[in-house]
């Protein structure tokens, strides 16, 4: 057992997260759950967060030393490798922040680094058992890094939605120097071949794990390179490969009147590149993907990150009118849980359609009007999505999930099209907290300031 005394206030981060990792795992100590642990201390809440360092320290003595030493050892490890992306983006801001020293690599760096959804996405658990933490060891921000993109296959297993099952690596000329199927682990479910192209029969004599494919992309990433993708996270989430340094092209590019709306590859690459990105109907095709990543890279280099453009002027087929998305469903809710928010309104009541352990579906009604009509009807502040459309966010009324949150949104902005604007109360609520961030870097500047004067 480890003893509380080892630790202190400073610590109670890493507690927090060695915690939760046990309620993950269900990992249970002498005295049994965190849960029956709380119960033996007359205490309730069952989140972490909301204890004391000396909780959550008193319940890791309950474990065994060998259990306690591996899940501290690996969130330590994990707590340094954030601290490694922190130091690093401190060295590129100060480097992109002399013009004579400035890269135009590194600054896409610091912006993919620095965008708002930046964590939202590569906030990885790489703490956990299969995963490949890169090093910083060999980013060097004095000069040009080389580049790799990277795009993955996945498929659906019957533990996993987004199984690996294949990769591509593309260089900076576009010539693919990595190209692997990828074994999946457990029963395939869905090969999702419309998307993935990828069937039982080509599959056959697959015999590269994903610790294979961790292990040539590692190899090909040794010395001073950065990694390339299009909504890359989904990729390394895939892989289980947590690198320090990306250039994301989704959050390189931004259209106007939405801040957090991330543009898709394809529209990327008909309004940077002009051209399609695949005939209509082809199925994904890792390899072109990655090159078209570092196509629009190359073409930042070349030219400068764009301005924030206008959002492509496409309407949602009246197919799709006809329904509202929902999303964000717990995991234990049944369709007649989102039936049941329906119950008051005066319009027809939807199907649901989708598979529910993929925590979202539509409600599918007869007509356009019907799906505008039970969306005005529900309960709820009406604030929009990224991509600007209206979206309401409700408690679940009736089943186990009862109380729990889901999110449903219309299918499209104002008069039918894919894309919108951010509402009135999304602007005044990012300024707010832009002015936060500014206020708290300046008092971080000033506290540094008065420690220089200080010594």
């Amino acid at each position: 057992m480890t003893g509380s005394e080892e630790f202190g206030l400073s610590d109670k981060h890493l507690l927090v997260c060695v915690v939760k990792d046990c309620q993950k795992s269900k990992l249970q100590g002498a005295q049994g759950s965190w849960k029956e642990y709380l119960k033996s201390q007359t205490l309730t809440k069952t989140d972490p967060t909301l204890h004391s360092w000396q909780t959550l320290a008193g319940f890791l003595a309950t474990l065994s030393r060998p259990q306690a030493g591996v899940l501290l050892g690996r969130h330590k490890d994990w707590e340094q490798h954030q601290q490694q992306r922190t130091a690093l983006i401190t060295r590129v801001s100060q480097a992109n922040a002399t013009e004579s020293c400035q890269d135009p690599i590194w600054l896409m760096v610091e912006k993919s680094l620095t965008h708002p959804r930046f964590s939202e996405g590569y906030n990885f658990s790489s703490f956990e058992q299969g995963w490949i933490r890169m090093s910083s060891a060999g980013l060097d921000t004095s000069s040009r890094p080389c580049l790799l993109s990277l795009d993955c296959e996945m498929c659906q297993t019957a533990m996993n939605v987004r199984e690996l099952i294949g990769l591509s690596v593309v260089n900076e000329a576009g010539s693919t120097v990595l190209k692997m199927l990828v074994k999946p682990a457990g029963k395939v479910v869905d090969f999702r071949t419309e998307v993935t192209g990828a069937t039982e029969a080509t599959m056959q004599g697959v015999t590269y794990n994903k610790q294979d494919a961790q292990d040539a992309v590692q190899k090909l990433m040794q010395g001073n390179v950065v990694l390339v993708g299009h909504a890359l996270h989904h990729d390394l989430h895939a892989l289980q490969l947590d690198p320090i340094a990306v250039v994301d092209t989704s959050l390189l590019c931004s259209y106007k009147d939405l801040a957090t709306c991330t543009p898709s590859l394809a529209n990327l690459v008909s309004q940077i590149l002009n051209r399609n990105l695949r005939q209509e109907g082809a199925p994904h095709d890792c390899e072109q993907d990655a090159a078209a990543a570092m196509q629009l890279v190359n073409h930042a280099i070349q030219h400068g990150v764009p301005p924030p453009m206008e959002a492509p002027q496409v309407k949602v087929s009246k197919s799709d009118l006809k329904k509202l998305f929902v999303h964000s469903i717990p995991s234990a809710a049944q369709p007649a849980d989102l039936l049941h928010l329906f119950e008051a309104c005066t319009c027809a009541c939807p199907t649901v359609e989708g598979n529910m352990k993929d925590r979202r579906g539509h409600l599918v009604f007869k007509h356009p009007g019907d799906a505008n009509e039970a969306f005005k009807q529900l309960p709820g502040a009406q604030d929009t999505d990224s991509f600007g459309r209206a979206q309401k966010q409700l408690k679940l009324t009736a089943g186990t999930c009862k109380g729990k949150i889901v999110k449903i949104r219309k299918m499209a902005a104002h008069g039918g099209l894919a894309f919108g604007k951010d509402s009135s109360q999304k602007m005044h609520a990012m300024k707010q907290e832009a002015q936060r961030k500014l206020k708290l870097q300046d008092k971080q500047h000033k506290r540094k300031k008065a420690k220089l004067q200080a010594l």
